[in-house]
């Protein structure tokens, strides 16, 4: 990828790792890997710092794919999933209603049969 075909940038985390890789999976570049946040020990050494990662995409990719956009689609699935659920929960309890009937009790207790 050219840097001129470079439409938008983002930086994650060795946190997001998983971020990192769903959009490299769907045509994002990696541009760099760097470090921030250095750690230091006692006597000024540095020994550790967070890894950074910069992607990139081009305008095409971008609008086929980002996290925004993938967050969206993951909302409508579990939306729809639970749409679909209820209304399977819905129609089950409709078809128990229907066998049934009005009748609700397994036993019928009359007045006479109580002992007071």
């Amino acid at each position: 990828m050219n840097l001129e075909t470079i439409y938008h940038v983002e930086k994650f985390s060795q946190n997001q790792l998983d971020d990192v890789n769903l959009l490299l999976e769907h045509g994002w570049v990696l541009l760099q890997i760097g470090q921030t946040n250095f750690r230091y020990d006692v006597h000024d050494f540095a020994v550790g710092a967070d890894k950074t990662f910069i992607l990139g995409a081009s305008k095409t990719v971008f609008e086929d794919f980002n996290l925004e956009l993938y967050q969206f689609n993951k909302d409508v699935e579990r939306a729809a999933n639970n749409l679909s659920f209820r209304l399977n929960k819905a129609k089950e309890d409709k078809e128990r209603e229907k066998r049934l009937g009005s009748y609700s009790d397994v036993f019928e207790t009359l007045d006479d049969d109580l002992p007071f």
